[in-house]
């Protein structure tokens, strides 16, 4: 019995539309390798993989000894993976061996035993995808020139689902369960994006071996019969209507059958395209204050390079050194930085190519910085990142509007790859991400005008996405625990005045009012803290281009002090300010650059929290000496 494709009605739908697929064009008769039982390997060319015509060259004898999984990949580059562990390479010239192999990997005995074999599959960049024994899917990839492997977790917990995968185009990997149900996905290497896994059919249980030659065409033994069925997915859970025919027989359950991964092509190819990103001038800093008690000031300079400094002691006994991050250049926007469970931590930044990269701190809190390394993502709004349970979260917001999430696989990986989260208009600019224990907190702009927030703990759970309410904001929200345990949020209107709102809804319930904070017109997005004395401050940047703040005129009041200029007249900001609290140490602190982008940062006074001025209780702020990066 053939396998059998669903309506794709009564399959559930991903969570945005697939688009129909590109094109196809195959080369005139793409080769098909069958290593037999016998160790002998056979080569065959069909000539009509567009259509499933039943029309072959005929098997010939290419080689024996042919002992252990054969993988084949673009180019003539056939691969066996051995019982002994050791994988050996060949090239195949169309018509004879250049040479007697070589080994290229050793003690990967896994890969070489007969139920591993259908967990591994070449596509048509000559990327690994398999099924380890720990139950993730890895992409490998072997460098020929330098002769080593890389090894990367794409997705977790897949080893008890499915037991079978196979390529079909470039980074394309359908995946049957055990039950018999076919899925798809498609991971791009430079986005570094894994798509949404849809179910495309049913009934592949029968199928001893499935092979392609690329361009989302399938070749499936049905051992029992020994037969070879053509199948073609045209993208929207849709085949072409004679998917399932026979192409050919005599095929036993035994035979491993692999096609040249790089015989077919579609185009376009489904991997997305890099967007533009538009450059932004003067982006605020980001402030993190890490379980170690260190303070990391970051921001991106004007000419794109990565600047940081850090420090324990703020108390301005010696100045703050900044100095630019080796090779984190290109960048736009407000960078983000999370403290791993380790107490480094991790920088990431928007490049002007659309790919985020990221740098993390060597060996210690107070290491070097290591080399920068894309982590894709494709975004044309900065991301922001957090750490729930442990892991690093990171969520990014692409040119259709859409949110991009990706986190760490491994305790010690780099964020990705980056799944569709959703898309519901969100504006291009960075996510306010909080975190609380193994909770995190994401709250999104809309072009609407409009916040949308959601919760999630870790490890991933669904999360059901909430309106704030309100209208008219602009820029990301600023979100605190508040006094009483509840998420506060404050945001800019486009009547240039700072609101804040209590709470998040539940589903279906009404948001609480936005209530104004009168007093300034800000220029750009407010920061808010929730200091060490119980108020909730906040500071922005006013339409003269200095820096303002106000905050509760006691805690858990709703009364707040009306603003005050906190840059005493003698500085000019050039960016938005930011601030974090730093509790053990009594105070808060404010992040910005002046007109010559040199940074500046101020704290409140420990030993003269406040003082008191036409009814103010308002805090008293010193000048924190900073060395600016050279």
């Amino acid at each position: 019995m053939a396998a059998v494709v669903v309506n794709a009605a009564i399959l559930q739908a991903p969570v945005s539309a697939a688009d129909p697929l590109g094109a196809l064009e195959c080369l005139a008769s793409p080769q098909i390798f069958m290593t037999k039982p016998d160790k002998v390997m056979d080569l065959d060319l069909h000539h009509e993989p567009e259509s499933g015509g039943a029309s072959w060259a005929g098997r010939q004898a290419i080689g024996s000894g042919w002992d252990g999984t054969v993988k084949v990949g673009p180019d003539g580059w056939v691969y066996l993976f051995m019982p002994t562990g050791d994988v050996r390479r060949y090239h195949w010239l169309g018509n004879s061996w250049a040479d007697a192999g070589e080994v290229i990997q050793t003690g990967w005995t896994y890969w070489g035993t007969v139920a591993s074999r259908n967990k591994m599959t070449v596509d048509k960049r000559g990327d690994f995808y398999g099924i380890a024994a720990d139950n993730a899917l890895h992409l490998y990839r072997y460098d020929a020139v330098a002769k080593t492997w890389s090894d990367r977790v794409l997705a977790n917990d897949w080893g008890g689902r499915f037991d079978f995968v196979v390529a079909a185009g470039p980074g394309v990997v359908y995946a049957r369960e055990v039950n018999g149900d076919l899925y798809r996905a498609q991971y791009d290497t430079v986005s570094q994006r894994l798509s949404t896994l849809v179910k495309v059919g049913v009934g592949w249980q029968s199928a001893t071996d499935i092979t392609s030659p690329g361009g989302d065409v399938l070749y499936m033994v049905e051992g029992g019969n020994q037969a070879l069925r053509w199948y073609r997915y045209l993208g929207d859970q849709k085949w072409t209507p004679d998917s399932g025919h026979n192409v050919g027989g005599g095929i036993p359950a035994d035979w491993q059958l692999e096609f040249q991964p790089d015989g077919c092509k579609l185009t376009p190819d489904g991997t997305p395209t890099r967007p533009t990103v538009t450059k932004v001038p003067k982006a605020a800093a980001s402030l993190t204050y890490t379980a170690a008690k260190r303070l990391y000031y970051s921001y991106v300079d004007n000419d794109g390079n990565m600047v940081n400094a850090q420090a324990e002691d703020v108390s301005g006994t010696k100045p703050i050194g900044f100095s630019g991050v080796p090779g984190f250049t290109g960048l736009t926007g407000v960078p983000s930085a999370v403290d791993l469970a380790d107490g480094r931590v991790r920088l990431v930044g928007l490049g002007q190519d659309a790919e985020t990269r990221s740098s993390t701190q060597i060996g210690s809190p107070a290491g070097n910085w290591a080399a920068p390394v894309s982590v894709g993502g494709f975004t044309t709004g900065p991301v922001a990142v957090g750490r729930a349970g442990g892991v690093v979260y990171g969520y990014g917001v692409d040119a259709k509007g859409c949110l991009w999430r990706a986190y760490q696989r491994t305790a010690t990986a780099e964020l990705g790859p980056w799944e569709l989260d959703g898309c519901d208009g969100y504006a291009q600019v960075a996510p306010t991400v909080m975190t609380s224990g193994s909770q995190i907190t994401v709250t999104l702009l809309k072009t609407t005008g409009t916040y949308s927030r959601f919760a999630h703990s870790h490890p991933l759970q669904a999360a059901v996405t909430v309106s704030l309410g309100g209208s008219g904001f602009t820029g990301p929200a600023s979100t605190i625990i508040n006094g009483a345990g509840k998420v506060q949020t404050f945001a800019r209107d486009t009547d240039g005045q700072v609101y804040t709102q209590i709470g998040s809804p539940r589903p279906g319930q009404q948001p609480t009012p936005w209530t104004a904070i009168p007093g300034l017109t800000v220029a750009g997005p407010p920061s808010a803290v929730l200091s060490p004395t119980g108020t909730i401050e906040i500071v922005a940047r006013g339409t003269d281009n200095r820096i303002y703040n106000t905050g509760q005129q006691a805690s858990g009041s709703p009364a707040y002090r009306p603003w005050r200029e906190i840059t005493d007249g003698n500085e000019v900001s050039s960016t938005d300010p930011t601030a974090v609290a730093l509790p053990d140490k009594g105070m808060w602190v404010i992040a910005f650059r002046n007109e010559a982008d040199v940074p500046k940062l101020r704290r409140t006074d420990p030993s003269t929290p406040t003082r008191q001025a036409n009814g103010e209780n308002a805090p008293i702020f010193v000048d924190v000496p900073v060395q600016a990066a050279r």
